[in-house]
């Protein structure tokens, strides 16, 4: 599933980058989507390479032109897999079975049975953030030199348009972008007929592996949770 996501991804971004450029002709979007070539064996090596990471713990930062900010936090051993973000929790027991919501400034939650795979590295969002700006190298994204990324060796690579610039840092280890930039032209709605630049970033702030336990991520006895499998079934129920 995340190998098609993944290819979804890049045709578009083949498709949207060869647009925005002064070459956006239809031999270039040809181009664009006859270099999706091989594409899917690189995202498989990418996979095997992150197979690896059973047992980690990832920090993500997110922010924007407009003081945006965001932290995600995600954490994986064999026991259970826990998702952070400012406002849920999502926290997945394997071997109780359950799956959490849980509302860290309230602390309160729902339990569920849980029935999902356990066998994927990334959740969906984070998935995302680590291989999406990766996905420009496949599309004429200069290779620049190696870099050290918050104690990673990581190699970095620009990709630029006349509306657009990316940068983002691949790591060497694991094939996730541990650092990305983009940085586009937009009108100015203040000052009609000008422009300025908008720029968004990722980096991941903390990469540990190995050496996380169930216990270092959610404190399930800190939260008032409800079970909603059985509340669930209580709906419409007479009294």
């Amino acid at each position: 599933m995340k190998k098609i996501l993944a290819l979804v991804l890049l045709l578009a971004i083949s498709l949207s980058f060869a647009s925005c450029s002064a070459l956006g002709s239809l031999g270039d979007i040809t181009k664009a989507v006859s270099s999706l070539q091989g594409i899917a064996a690189d995202i498989e090596k990418y996979e095997k390479m992150a197979e690896k990471l059973t047992n980690f713990k990832i920090v993500i930062e997110t922010t924007d032109t407009y003081g945006n900010k965001e932290t995600y936090t995600e954490m994986r051993c064999d026991e259970g897999h826990m998702f952070m973000s400012t406002n849920y929790i999502y926290f997945n027991d394997f071997k109780a079975k359950k799956t959490y919501t849980l509302d860290p400034s309230e602390k309160t939650g729902y339990v569920m049975n849980y029935e999902g795979d356990d066998t994927s590295t990334f959740g969906a969002l984070t998935y995302g953030f680590l291989y999406f700006a990766s996905a420009y190298k496949y599309i004429g994204a200069e290779k620049g030199g190696s870099e050290k990324i918050h104690n990673r060796k990581a190699t970095y690579y620009a990709a630029k348009n006349d509306d657009e610039t990316i940068k983002f840092w691949v790591d060497d280890e694991y094939g996730i972008t541990v650092k990305y930039s983009r940085t586009t032209k937009s009108e100015d709605y203040d000052n009609p007929g000008k422009f300025k630049e908008y720029t968004e970033t990722m980096e991941v702030t903390e990469f540990k592996v190995g050496k996380i336990k169930l216990s270092d991520m959610v404190n399930i006895k800190e939260y008032n949770i409800t079970d909603f499998d059985n509340f669930s079934n209580g709906w419409g129920a007479d009294d």
